[in-house]
């Protein structure tokens, strides 16, 4: 029997290994190993799988040794040409679909991306989630017949409560949740819990969750009258057509870059200057009502939205500002208003008092932010005490 070099050997490893990636099959070191004795001969196992041509980022079975900096190099390639599609992938995108751990490859995603030449965008767009939404509500009514279902009223995907509200074959109020989700995220804690509060809200006996996710989070209990239909059971539901819209939902990502994020934080800053100029106050509920959306997907806090539109925020809401900046710094924005106010009104030769700040800025003590005197030295004025004394010296001098 002829005794093959280790050229050959390490050849009709190669040939082997093509064939079987051919018919859709990936050898482990393991079988490779057992057939072709690869540690005696010192045939790499990473360097025989390079020499397929085959991208690591695909590989389906746990990867050779030391593939770190090509994974890397092939990652960063992925999201440059998912960024050239408008597409910013997530972590949890791009960690379910290649099994890779992003902050032991890049330390973040954000590192990943600034490799790639992008800032990472973080925020999803809510317009795709809305419309996605809308999609999944629509297919579900059209169903709730095989559930044995009938409809009583269904809800838009902005307005609070649950979806769909519909009744049983015995006459049964039955809550129906959407969730159109990605097909790698999946339910958690905070849906069931959300469930919960509904529940409790809208008087519902039972609740069936209806989503595109495939799984469920380790750490979630569903209670008992919460029923699951994940993405394989609604779509044997379905024809053809429409499993089409539901990978539709599952693989449009909902993180892409668009101009919606600063149209709608431009609307808002817009309501709230013409609504201060009416003489009108604004709240979160005011705006939220108005146009409709959640400010709190466009701003961090209110005191932002404040900031960015040129307004000063009421004292009683100052206090609950929890960032310590930007208390201080809505603190501070106060106090140079109500200097403001007070310089116009010396230059008329009248000085304000506490009760005229108090009554102009709705602020109940003025020493809770700073001493009226404190004010008067920073307008390089002298405080009333001072004046005080000085007419008294005047009189007693004349």
């Amino acid at each position: 029997m002829k005794v093959l070099s280790k050229e050959e050997r390490d050849y009709r490893a190669l040939e082997y290994l093509k064939n079987q990636i051919r018919r859709g099959k990936y050898p482990s070191y393991k079988e490779l190993q057992k057939k072709f004795n690869l540690h005696y001969f010192k045939i790499n196992f990473k360097k025989l799988y390079l020499d397929t041509g085959i991208n690591c980022l695909y590989l389906p079975i746990k990867r050779p040794a030391g593939c770190q900096v090509i994974l890397k190099k092939e990652l960063i390639k992925y999201v440059k040409n998912e960024i050239n599609k408008n597409h910013y992938p997530s972590r949890r995108e791009l960690e379910h679909k290649f099994r890779v751990k992003i902050g032991l490859l890049f330390g973040g995603i954000e590192h990943l991306y600034l490799q790639a030449g992008c800032p990472y965008i973080k925020k999803n767009s809510q317009k795709i989630k809305e419309e996605k939404a809308k999609i999944l509500t629509n297919i579900v009514l059209k169903l709730l017949s095989k559930l044995d279902l009938t409809l009583i009223k269904r809800r838009n995907v902005n307005q609070k409560g649950i979806d769909i509200l519909a009744k049983d074959y015995e006459g049964k109020k039955i809550g129906v949740e959407i969730k159109a989700f990605n097909k790698y995220e999946s339910i958690k804690r905070k849906n069931i819990n959300q469930i919960r509060v509904l529940m409790k809200k809208e008087k519902l006996k039972k609740v069936i969750l209806i989503t595109t996710a495939s799984k469920v989070s380790k750490n979630v209990s569903l209670p008992e009258n919460v029923s699951l239909i994940l993405y394989d059971k609604l779509k044997d539901l379905c024809d053809e057509e429409v499993t089409k819209q539901l990978n539709h939902i599952r693989n449009y990502s909902v993180h892409i870059k668009t101009s919606e994020h600063e149209t709608k934080r431009n609307k808002i800053i817009e309501l709230i200057k013409n609504e201060t100029k009416k003489g009108h106050k604004v709240s979160v509920i005011s705006i939220n009502k108005s146009l409709k959306i959640d400010i709190y997907t466009y701003f961090k806090n209110f005191y932002e939205i404040m900031e960015k539109a040129g307004v000063c925020l009421e004292p009683k809401m100052i206090r609950h500002i929890r960032n310590h900046e930007d208390r201080s710094r809505a603190k501070s924005i106060l106090i140079n208003n109500i200097l403001k106010f007070m310089e116009n009104e010396t230059k008329k030769g009248y000085y304000p008092t506490a009760e005229d700040i108090k009554k102009n800025f709705s602020i109940s003590h003025i020493w809770n932010y700073i001493s009226m005197s404190d004010l008067y030295k920073k307008l390089n004025l002298p405080p009333y005490l001072e004046r005080e004394h000085r007419i008294k010296r005047i009189k007693l001098l004349g």
